[in-house]
């Protein structure tokens, strides 16, 4: 968790961003900006209601600038290339902080955002519908609904990846949709995966048959 330490504090020492013990008015106990006092998780809330509600005509003003820019657009691609190797270490530390306290509520959309972006890449190269976003998959659930075991966050390690929380499409098929994910454990989506509800009770009744049968 931050060290508290007021605004006019961070303001005095150059800081861009401040942290109290208060929740803001919405609840949310986070960083806040010292500019304008702003919760981070309000003000990233703000920024995707204002992408979101109208995303065709934001997407498309954002291709026509790119296309009337193409200067900036190069020094956008060779200043990514540049910066990948330390952003992915940073990311990296960040992933290794966050997954100390996963349910605090920033560190939540943190994860959530990460959750939501690999399956828009699965649901590209499986060409399935995809409109889910963070807010759609938090609170972070701490325990596995179908397993019941405690889910872990962050990166995954090689001793711990079968109780590592993942997004799982319910119905496959339908698309990671708004009432068709959920948060369990790899485990259980492994055994989920393609399964049907036939092969399921064969299995059931594999596995309860007495060795005498």
């Amino acid at each position: 968790m931050p060290t508290p330490i007021s605004r006019s504090e961070a303001q005095a020492a150059g800081l861009t961003h401040y942290y109290t013990h208060k929740s803001c008015k919405h609840g949310h106990l986070s960083r806040r900006y010292v500019a304008n006092g702003q919760c981070v998780i309000c003000a990233r809330a703000n920024a995707l209601n204002y992408r979101n509600r109208d995303r065709q005509n934001y997407n498309s003003k954002m291709r026509t600038y790119r296309k009337g820019n193409p200067q900036l657009r190069k020094r956008e691609q060779l200043r990514a290339k540049m910066y990948a190797p330390l952003f992915k270490k940073q990311h990296q530390i960040r992933l290794k902080k966050v997954s100390e306290n996963p349910f605090m509520p920033e560190n939540s959309l943190f994860l959530a955002r990460r959750m939501v972006h690999g399956s828009r890449s699965r649901a590209k190269q499986r060409k399935v519908l995809h409109t889910i976003y963070a807010q759609d998959i938090l609170p972070l659930p701490s325990h596995c609904p179908i397993l019941g075991v405690e889910l872990s966050y962050g990166q995954i390690s090689h001793r711990g990846r079968s109780c590592h929380a993942s997004l799982d499409e319910i119905i496959v098929g339908e698309g990671y949709v708004p009432g068709n994910v959920a948060i369990i454990s790899i485990r259980a989506n492994t055994l989920k995966s393609n399964i049907t509800l036939s092969e399921i009770a064969q299995l059931y009744k594999y596995i309860e048959r007495k060795p005498d049968d």
